[in-house]
């Protein structure tokens, strides 16, 4: 959705990057069981966000142990109250 927006910039498309990103580079997805993403909706603390998919993606870190790499001001604050692995970028 940034590449529809045009808020994220790239010499490639969508579709390219992330063949690049997913194939080249190995990267795995993580699996979404029910569980996280009900608990998405029940995270510790207070995350400052009504987004869905922001919440999926810090419940998704904290069940398994990833850190997130964001510019997204709610999720890093999240992280600074000590709720979630997040680098700014």
């Amino acid at each position: 959705m940034l590449f529809a927006k045009g808020r994220f910039r790239s010499t490639v498309t969508a579709q390219e990057y992330w063949r690049r990103v997913v194939v080249i580079q190995g990267v795995a997805l993580a699996p979404m069981p029910p569980e996280v993403l009900m608990s998405s909706w029940h995270l510790p603390g207070l995350l400052r966000h009504r987004d869905p998919w922001d919440r999926i993606i810090a419940a998704t870190a904290r069940e398994y142990g990833f850190t997130v790499m964001t510019r997204d001001r709610a999720l890093l604050d999240y992280a600074r109250e000590g709720h979630l692995s997040a680098l700014e970028c």
